[in-house]
């Protein structure tokens, strides 16, 4: 099952790259971390990125608190401006 997604994967990003995001990363189930560990080993060139979110930490979500309560700083972005120009401007 592995190198048949892999396969499809790579039938679709043979006519343009591809972005796929995988929200909410902690909870994702044994067969969804092993295709991913599978496509990461790969030696093959991709033109596929793979974004994935998770919950911040939880120094980076007191400090959130505290920063709606009006004090401390806030957390981090997910992605910084660079990156998701990188992104937006690779398409294509």
């Amino acid at each position: 099952m592995l190198r048949e997604l892999t396969e499809a994967v790579d039938v679709l990003t043979a006519v343009s790259p591809l972005i796929l995001v995988l929200e909410d990363m902690h909870w994702s189930d044994t067969a969804t971390l092993d295709w991913l560990s599978y496509v990461a080993r790969r030696w093959e060139p991709a033109r596929l990125l793979i974004l994935g979110t998770y919950p911040p930490p939880r120094r980076f979500r007191a400090r959130a608190s505290a920063t709606s309560r009006g004090g401390g700083t806030a957390a981090p972005p997910a992605m910084s401006g660079t990156a998701i120009r990188l992104v937006v401007t690779s398409r294509g």
